[in-house]
Formats: structure tokens, C-alpha cells, sequence
């Protein structure tokens, strides 16, 4: 686009030489019967305000994307048979900042997870069309075993996980016109976005991506996952270019999206948990709280929302009733206070996924949501360790799950810390109608394909077609799903034989 400053000398110039070259072929003189000074001035006036609105509504449009059907964008990040590349683009001062940022964190706590972010441009592209978003927040992300700096000691730039935040607002004043339109700023309708990197070597690339899907098609609320191109450019120039997974954060938006009928400015708690979350009844105000990375506070249970006001009552309460010794009042306390039916349905789909890192394995990995009428209701995430591949969970887990029950999952667990598991133990395995509606949605996804083979091998076969080219990919999973189904069934036999 021209330059402000130079279209409108233009505009006063065309203006005047048209007058000059009208003057020249008119018998009168047209200087005589211009309009007087007051006029010609409000006239450029109105141009000049015209053109600042113009020059406004463009520099908003670039932090905003305001003019761009945002939910549209969403569905398309997320579609798997469009093939998504983003570059991000840093400048020396940035690269070398997030570096230090980490290092320096590393020094002051022993990990590297600083969660300052820096400021980069982004370019997303898709079916032919280029998304130009400027000033973006970008920051490392993974616990203490999966994060560390993008370059190594050989100077190497290296994948790591990375979450890119739209709405970071970085040093603008607040009030301006520049701080306002990047806080409110949604970018595919979303406020941030996490990019995994394949860190367990998966043959296919799809584990965690296929994992979700198959949550979500089984009703339980989970984040939204595609595979995209991850490039990084440093000052121009290309340092890095690997085959990554984008997915949706889970926050308030993906509260509103997934969790509310009719989406509400007011949202209820959300609780992020981490091992060794397990639900037992709390005691110890230690255990939650409102994560502050600056300090390194990490609770077990971190309040995502509402974090101006907390009130984790409701929590604890929680806890105290699921741990009810009376099975009447606590099943017809949970009836209200708990999605069952949501959590049986996502406790089956994670015995298909075989992940040992999950609430069942290991008391970690999920998120907790009290909605405005005080219900709960289970979310799970972090499905890197999933489908025979990662980590194995040994010694409790047998063969990548394989040979570990429908109902003995968790074993002993991995240490005194998780071996109670209240959602499982004093709901699933109390009730009888429970089992029963957990073996006949085990039965039912694979049944209607929900887990299968099949469905797997045509979200790899769409995958390699786009990524393929470039990217080493190789469906290894035919043994785990038909093991993995075979055990299932055969469980639901034993289990129903003895029932009867």
C-alpha cells in the first residue's frame, strides 16, 4: 500500500494541476470562483480524516483478522486433509532472548520452563492462501522432562514444544489503540495455540492426533489436533523445518466451544492437574493454587480461570464427597456433581489408547472443569504416550498395555502417591451399572469403528499423501489395534460370564 504521507501530496497535487490545466482552457477565470479558504480547507480535511480511517481500519485489520470468518478458520486448522504449514519468523534479539530466558530460569530453579514470551511474526498457509499475523507471543512448553532450549551446547537449533499466544500485549501502553486490539486479539478463534514436536520417534507422526479423535468422537470434551509443517526463520533465514502437531489450548475458549450450550462471558473453574492428582480428599492448601512460573509455583491442582477472584471450596469439597463411605449418598452425590457417563466414556477410549500417563496410570494429565451450576466434568490431554508407542509405563503397564485388564489398569501404581484413585476406585469399580455401561461402550467403539485399524490407517493414509514428500512416515500400529481389540473383547466375555 502507498504511504500515507505520499498520497496525500499526491491528492493536493492532482487537485491543483487539475485547476491550473481547467484554468488554461476556460475562458474564465477559474481562481476567481474558487470556492474561499475555509472550503478548500475542510475539504482536505474530510480526505485526511477519510484516509486516517482507511490507514486506521488496515494497521487494525493486520492485529485483528477481524475481517476473517474466525470459525471458519478453526474448522479448516483442524482439518486433517488440508495440509497447514506456519513459519515463524524471529529476529536475532528475540531467538537469542527466549535462549536466555531459559537458561537463566534453569539457574535460578533447575528447569528450564520459563514461560516468558517473545515477540515474533507468523505466516500461516493452507489450500493456497497466506495468513500474515504480526507481533505474536511465542514461549517454550513441557514439564521438566521434555523442556529445554531450542539451541544445544553445539549450537544446533533443535525441535522443542512451543505455544504461540495471539493476544500478548509485550511492552504497548495500555489504553492505546495498538494494546487494545492485540489483547483482544483471536487468531483461527482462538487466544493461543501448542505445537508438539514428535519426541518419541512415532512412526507415524499421529498418535496423540488420532488419540483425540477418537475421544472426541466418542463424546468426551478434548482438544482439537492436526499435523502441520513447523518452520523456523531467524532473521530470514530458514534454521529449522520439522513435521509438527498443532492443538488446541485448553482455556476459557475451549470452555465456551466445547463446554457451553450457549457460550457465556462467566465460566466456571478450571483446574489444570498434574501428577499425583488423583482426587484423593484434600487437606493440604498446598496442593492447589494458581500456577506462577515466575516463582516456579506449580500447584496439583492449578486454577486456570476466574484467577482474580479463587475460591477452591468447591474443590475440596469435591474431593471430600467422592470420598463418601456411605456408596448410597455417594452414588446420588456424584449423580449431581459429576459427569459419569462423560467420564466412563473417556476411562474406555483410554483403555484403547494404552497411554500410562493419564489419571488411571498415573493420577496426571487432565483437566477438571466445575461449570456456573457446579458440575464437573473430566478432560483429558497429553496424549504423547499412546498406541504402542513412548513411554511404556513398566512396570505396571504389560506390553504397552496390552496385557493389562480392563479393570485391574493401574496395578499398583507407580508409587504410594497414586495407588488410590477415587474416580475409579469409589466410582467405576463400586457400581455395577457403571461396569456395565463401561463394558457396552468398549464394545460399541469398536463396533462402530470409533477404534479401529481402519479408521487410524485412512487419517495416516490422507497424512502421508500431504507430509509424505518430505516426512518419513510409516503406519506401524496393525499389531496394536488388533491386540488391543482381541484383549478388549475377551475381557468383556470374562467379565460378563462371571456377572451372569
Amino acid at each position: 500500500m502507498m504511504p500515507l504521507r505520499i498520497r496525500r501530496t499526491l491528492i493536493v497535487v492532482i487537485m491543483l494541476v487539475s485547476l491550473f490545466v481547467l484554468n488554461g482552457l476556460s475562458d474564465r477565470n477559474l481562481f476567481l470562483h474558487l470556492a474561499d479558504e475555509f472550503d478548500i480547507l475542510l475539504m482536505l480535511q474530510r480526505e485526511q480524516e477519510r484516509l486516517d480511517q482507511e490507514a486506521n481500519n488496515a494497521e487494525r485489520n493486520a492485529y485483528t483478522l477481524e475481517n476473517r470468518d474466525k470459525p471458519q478458520d478453526y474448522q479448516n486448522l483442524f482439518d486433517n486433509t488440508i495440509k497447514h504449514t506456519f513459519i515463524i519468523d524471529f529476529d536475532n534479539a528475540e531467538w537469542q532472548g527466549l535462549n536466555d530466558d531459559m537458561v537463566s530460569y534453569f539457574e535460578q530453579f533447575g528447569t528450564f520452563r520459563s514461560n516468558h514470551y517473545r515477540k515474533v511474526d507468523v505466516t500461516y498457509y493452507a489450500d493456497g492462501e497466506e495468513l500474515f499475523i504480526p507481533d505474536v507471543g511465542i514461549r517454550s512448553k513441557g514439564n521438566i522432562f521434555s523442556r529445554y532450549p531450542p539451541v544445544d551446547e553445539w549450537g544446533n537449533v533443535r525441535p522443542i514444544h512451543y505455544v504461540l499466544k495471539f493476544n500478548e500485549t509485550f511492552d504497548t501502553i495500555e489504553g492505546t489503540r495498538a494494546y487494545d486490539w492485540l489483547k483482544t486479539r483471536e487468531v483461527f478463534d482462538l487466544e493461543k495455540l501448542a505445537f508438539k514436536w514428535n519426541r518419541n520417534g512415532d512412526a507415524t507422526y499421529l498418535s496423540e492426533v488420532y488419540s483425540m479423535q477418537v475421544f472426541r468422537e466418542a463424546g468426551v470434551p478434548a482438544p482439537s489436533m492436526s499435523l502441520t509443517k513447523f518452520i523456523i526463520r531467524i532473521e530470514g533465514v530458514e534454521v529449522m523445518n520439522e513435521l509438527y502437531s498443532v492443538q488446541e489450548v485448553i482455556d476459557e475458549e475451549f470452555i465456551r466451544k466445547h463446554l457451553q450450550e450457549v457460550p457465556t462471558q462467566e465460566v466456571g473453574d478450571l483446574y489444570k492437574v498434574i501428577w499425583p492428582g488423583t482426587l484423593e480428599p484434600i487437606h493440604d492448601s498446598d496442593l492447589y493454587g494458581i500456577r506462577e512460573w515466575e516463582t516456579n509455583t506449580r500447584p496439583v491442582y492449578g486454577l486456570e480461570t476466574n484467577t482474580d477472584s479463587p475460591d477452591y471450596q468447591q474443590l475440596i469439597d469435591f474431593t471430600l464427597r467422592l470420598d463418601e463411605s456411605n456408596p448410597n449418598i455417594r452414588q446420588a452425590t456424584m449423580e449431581q456433581e459429576l459427569d459419569i457417563d462423560n467420564m466412563i466414556r473417556a476411562f474406555a477410549v483410554s483403555i484403547f489408547l494404552g497411554n500410562p500417563d493419564d489419571y488411571r496410570g498415573n493420577a496426571n494429565n487432565y483437566y477438571l472443569y466445575f461449570d456456573l451450576q457446579g458440575k464437573a466434568t473430566y478432560i483429558p490431554y497429553d496424549f504423547d504416550h499412546s498406541l504402542g508407542q513412548g513411554w511404556a509405563g513398566d512396570p505396571v503397564f504389560i506390553d504397552y498395555s496390552l496385557g493389562n485388564d480392563i479393570y485391574i489398569w493401574e496395578g499398583l501404581g507407580f508409587s504410594e502417591n497414586t495407588r488410590n484413585i477415587p474416580l475409579v476406585d469409589n466410582i467405576l469399580l463400586a457400581y455395577e451399572e457403571y461396569r456395565i455401561s463401561y463394558e457396552n461402550y468398549l464394545e460399541q467403539f469398536i463396533y462402530d469403528g470409533t477404534f479401529s485399524f481402519s479408521s487410524f490407517s485412512a487419517l495416516f493414509d490422507t497424512a502421508e499423501t500431504l507430509y509424505g514428500d518430505e516426512f518419513t512416515m510409516t503406519n506401524d500400529k496393525y499389531h496394536y489395534f488388533t491386540a488391543k481389540i482381541n484383549n478388549v473383547l475377551e475381557d468383556i466375555a470374562f467379565y460378563r460370564a462371571q456377572r451372569n
